[in-house]
């Protein structure tokens, strides 16, 4: 081997180091600026973390050290992303040499006084539902059906790349709000895009669904519902107070002697989802005592006679027997219900397991008008907050704390009690009679056969059962 032989191996092995030492410096940087994106830190602390990460010895070179860096890195992640989606979706399937299906889904979204549209798709990938986002356009002025449709399509063909043929062989399915379907976004977007409206589900979440049954019972006008539709006032009244200033620093003060939690006073809001609406109740019973205590000795010491009574009547309110009996009961009965919205919500859930998750959830709610019946025996399964609280309820009591039988027309807990129960029992009612219009009833015919011919074991028994009705379900679906 000759010196110049020598020398340009040399070189060789002095450039792959060179390069190998870049590469590591670019991930570095790289990996620092990703995770930066991944938790929406500020810029200005990649600068930081940086200057970090030379200070433990690992290089960084001398460029791309700013904050301009992340903005430009941010920009190339959101690329490469967009141009894996396209690829991913132009890919056609070895066994069905198709390309793959996928569903859109946008809502709105209100920041700095602009209204803009978020899009995205679900897609089966690996075996699983994914939901993956595909853009962000503002709306404008105008925001009907016709609007909103075309800002989405300007988002699937701009910036996603999806020409109307790409959509009118891989889109079958568009989900949404009522705020959607109020405006017909989805026949407006299969009108632009060219495809018929019967080969697209256009579903309205379930989860939205489950709000408005629920939000059906608030407006309901029977008399005896009248305590559901005005336990949001008084829970605002009563913790009034306490959304800061002196009164909170009392009630954590009282609540640090009690060797107890004080959760965060919030707040009903009649567009969130019921599991929201259960979160509001269980932080006002769990601080109810905390509140009880504080709002005595407020009581005790006040001089000015407004205020006094006004304490008073807060007092004789939230020891109320029916209204801590009913909110009680009322925590159990929303446990149900927040669970059914949490399980629709998941991406991973098949149309035909929420057609049967609503199935069992109307059972389950005859179960528990069967347990609050006036002979009935109320489970911890099923009435975890109110069961254990039965026995002192019926001494007239909750927590150690005399109640007060307003509104009642007894002074007889026993009674005081079922007519509580007579109450939940009407909320469940009602509750069955608006699910059964808005979410059994109100479902497209291709759930119906997807639930009878795509659930392998509703089809595993029904061929060792021979049942006739789930074969003829299972021939509509393959022709």
């Amino acid at each position: 081997m000759g010196p110049a032989h020598e020398w340009c191996v040399e070189t060789e092995v002095r450039a792959r180091e060179a390069n190998r030492a870049q590469l590591n410096l670019g991930l570095n940087l790289g990996r620092l600026a990703y995770n930066m994106i991944l938790e929406a830190d500020s810029h200005t602390r990649y600068e930081r973390e940086v200057s970090h990460l030379q200070l433990m010895g690992l290089p960084v070179g001398d460029k791309n050290h700013g904050r301009k860096f992340v903005k430009e890195f941010t920009k190339c992640v959101e690329q490469i992303m967009r141009r894996a989606i396209l690829h991913f979706l132009g890919e056609q399937h070895p066994q069905t040499l198709r390309r793959p299906v996928f569903a859109v889904n946008a809502d709105k979204l209100t920041c700095m006084r602009r209204t803009s549209q978020m899009v995205g798709g679900i897609m089966l990938v690996e075996g699983e539902f994914r939901s993956i986002f595909l853009g962000c356009l503002t709306c404008g002025v105008n925001l009907d059906g016709e609007h909103t449709a075309k800002n989405a399509l300007e988002v699937l063909e701009r910036m996603v790349g999806l020409s109307k043929v790409r959509l009118r062989e891989q889109w079958v399915s568009f989900a949404a709000d009522g705020a959607y379907f109020s405006t017909r976004v989805e026949v407006h977007l299969a009108r632009l895009v060219g495809v018929s409206l019967d080969w697209i589900l256009a579903g309205w979440d379930d989860a939205h669904r489950l709000e408005l049954v629920v939000n059906d019972i608030r407006k309901d006008t029977a008399l005896i519902l009248l305590w559901y539709r005005t336990i949001a006032e008084k829970l605002s009244s009563l913790q009034a107070d306490y959304r800061y200033g002196k009164h909170y620093e009392e009630a954590l003060d009282i609540a640090e002697a009690m060797k107890r939690v004080l959760f965060a006073p919030t707040y009903i809001c009649t567009t969130r989802f019921c599991s929201s609406e259960r979160k509001v109740y269980i932080n006002f019973y769990g601080n109810w005592t905390i509140y009880h205590t504080n709002k005595e000795k407020r009581w005790e010491a006040e001089t000015v006679v407004a205020d006094r009574a006004g304490l008073e009547v807060q007092l004789k309110t939230m020891k109320g027997f029916l209204f801590m009996a009913g909110l009680v009961g009322l925590i159990d009965l929303l446990e149900h219900v927040s669970k059914l919205s949490v399980f629709v919500q998941l991406v991973n859930s098949l149309p035909w397991e929420k057609i049967e998750a609503n199935k069992r959830m109307l059972v389950t709610t005859a179960r528990l008008r069967a347990q609050l019946a006036v002979n009935g025996t109320l489970t911890v399964v099923d009435f975890p907050n109110l069961q254990p609280r039965v026995c002192e309820l019926l001494r007239g009591e909750l927590h150690g704390i005399k109640l007060n039988f307003i509104g009642a027309n007894t002074s007889d807990p026993k009674l005081a009690l079922r007519l509580v129960f007579k109450r939940l029992v009407a909320w469940l009612v009602k509750f069955e009679t608006s699910m059964q219009t808005r979410l059994v009833d109100d479902l497209p015919a291709a759930y119906a056969h997807m639930a009878r011919a795509l659930d392998l074991p509703r089809l595993a028994m029904a061929a060792l059962h021979n049942d006739a009705a789930e074969k003829a379900a299972l021939c509509w679906f393959a022709n």
